[in-house]
């Protein structure tokens, strides 16, 4: 390799190395990184392009390593050691007790509250609802604990101090509509295709405008016959026909214990930020390393359930970094990069 510094890239296609060397099994490896086995395998081939050696030798009992894998293999032991020692040190903080408060926007609620009831048993978890910049002002100054959410592109939180905001990942949105609409059997569909259907839009004024502006990139003005702040009452409408919407595709998609709502690709449709937060200064409760590493796995798990969805993952470069990434809420994100 060069002498350059090690990036982001470099990490992650090393971590990635060690779990097939330690594991001799990509498909164990990969459910350990939380990936697929063609992302892993990319990131295979990737490195052993850069250092010009083969790395890993797929058999039919699993994989093996070469000569330079296995001298790889030793060199990065010391580095997994101090890794594995780091993880420790972060996990022996004092576990979370007594009043929590979770702020969750655009995500499934009831979700995220199980994920922090298991991982964290010893707090007294409540929510708090509002818009997405609200809930983040909450992070900032109180009560919230904890955020996890989503970022409608040109949506900008401007002034937004004392909270450390970090990426999950970069997803493109798909369109959530009831089973019993025309498009709900539809195995993509295009932006072009919702210009005349009647939507539902979100209450909040700012990401209502984020949602026109990023239509009209598509060439359309959305008309939008319902505003909601309230997911059940979005399910509602969606389950009974009476508009469609842009959400993510972990959305929940029952309403009263039916599925009656279905998510459907849309190929140009705009992308989307999923965000977690936490007090900064500090003043954090739960390291936000450890909030994302949390929230990552969660949410991978509930799209690997989607075969849909997880082949559009599969053709993307790794739109989940295993390493948090500050986010810049006070300038507009690119909605079609």
């Amino acid at each position: 390799m060069t002498d350059r510094a090690p990036g982001s890239d470099d990490w992650t296609e090393l971590r990635s190395f060690w779990e097939v060397a330690v594991t001799s099994n990509v498909t164990r490896a990969a459910e350990r990184l939380g990936i697929s086995q063609p992302t892993l395998s990319r990131r295979i081939s990737r490195l052993e392009r850069r250092l010009g050696v083969a790395l890993v030798v797929r058999t039919t009992r699993g994989s093996t390593l070469t000569t330079a894998g296995e001298q790889l293999r030793t060199e990065l032991e010391p580095m997994a050691r101090a890794a594995a020692a780091a993880v420790a040190a972060v996990s022996a903080r004092p576990e979370l007790i007594g009043p929590a408060v979770a702020a969750c926007y655009g995500l499934d609620h009831s979700g995220f509250m199980h994920l922090l009831s298991e991982r964290w048993p010893a707090a007294e978890w409540t929510s708090t609802g509002g818009g997405f910049a609200d809930l983040l002002r909450s992070v900032a100054s109180g009560p919230a604990t904890v955020f996890a959410g989503v970022r409608l592109p040109m949506v900008t939180v401007p002034g937004l101090v004392g909270v450390d905001v970090m990426l999950v990942g970069r997803v493109r949105m798909w369109v959530a509509l009831s089973t019993r609409h025309p498009l709900a059997a539809a195995e993509e569909v295009s932006m072009a295709q919702l210009a005349d259907e009647p939507w539902i839009g979100p209450a909040e004024e700012d990401v209502l405008q984020a949602l026109r502006a990023v239509c009209r990139l598509r060439g359309f003005d959305p008309r939008v016959v319902h505003r909601t702040r309230d997911d059940g009452t979005t399910r509602g409408l969606l389950a009974a026909d009476m508009g469609i919407a842009l959400a993510s595709p972990a959305s929940r998609h029952r309403d009263r214990g039916e599925v009656r709502i279905t998510g459907v690709p849309c190929r140009d449709a705009p992308m989307m930020d999923v965000v977690v937060a936490v007090p900064g200064h500090g003043r954090a409760a739960i390291p936000v390393e450890v909030l994302h590493a949390e929230v990552r796995r969660w949410y991978l798990g509930r799209i690997a359930a989607q075969p849909r969805y997880q082949a559009w993952i599969d053709g993307h470069d790794d739109p989940f970094p295993a390493q948090p990434r500050p986010v810049r809420l006070d300038v507009p994100a690119d909605p079609y990069p």
